[in-house]
């Protein structure tokens, strides 16, 4: 289910080790690869919650290579269902098509 997919795990410290293992073990033996930095080929960022997402270096790093970061939800949803779910509504936040655009062509103004 998780097949093709590279996920980056940006848990909060304050998550369980326990906690962390069950997500890594749920990607990885359904086929998916994690990993512990975000490059343009991370298909996911998976956060524990929406405001952790809000100060996230990675989280910063997926916007701007247009990764869609999600919650844990997403994972455990996933696996319950048996397949592969739609990320949009597990998103932390939206990636807007223009602020991707801006931060490739690095005219990001405020």
């Amino acid at each position: 289910m998780f097949s093709g997919c590279i996920v980056t795990l940006d848990l909060a410290t304050n998550a369980s080790f326990r906690e962390k293992e069950i997500l890594r073990k749920a990607i990885v033996n359904n086929g998916g690869v994690v990993s512990y930095i975000i490059t343009k080929k991370s298909t996911h960022v998976v956060v524990a919650s929406k405001e952790f997402a809000q100060t996230s270096y990675r989280c910063e790093r997926a916007l701007k290579y247009g990764v869609p970061v999600v919650t844990s939800d997403f994972i455990t949803k996933s696996v319950e269902a048996g397949f592969l779910l739609n990320h949009e509504s597990f998103l932390a936040f939206k990636i807007e098509k223009e602020s991707v655009d801006e931060l490739k062509s690095g005219k990001l103004s405020t």
